[in-house]
């Protein structure tokens, strides 16, 4: 069972996927949520171990197709904190586009 940080990440890696790399995901994060890098880095392996992330030699991070089905298990009210809480400040990202809402789609 994934933890309440680490459906988190999963969203918003969701949200970022393909726009950032791993590395600047972490700083951003971190910042965003004021949490050590040391701990974001962990969970982000732990999910990339799961299968459920995608990253590494300068791409940008991607959710696997495992992982956008537990982005759809997460449930309908904590999926939507996430996304009411990120999605005003991602909208702030030159380009950035609201993407397809899993979810819903």
């Amino acid at each position: 069972m994934l933890s309440s940080l680490q459906r988190k990440l999963l969203v918003e890696a969701y949200l970022l996927q393909d726009r950032i790399t791993a590395s600047r995901f972490v700083q951003y994060f971190s910042v965003r949520y004021d949490i050590p890098m040391s701990t974001v880095w962990c969970n982000l392996r732990e999910l990339r171990d799961l299968g459920l992330l995608r990253y590494g030699e300068g791409n940008g991070m991607r959710v696997s197709e495992a992982g956008e089905i537990v982005i759809n298990a997460i449930p309908n009210v904590e999926y939507n904190q996430y996304m009411n809480s990120c999605i005003p400040i991602l909208k702030k990202l030159e380009g950035f586009k609201v993407p397809v809402d899993i979810k819903h789609s």
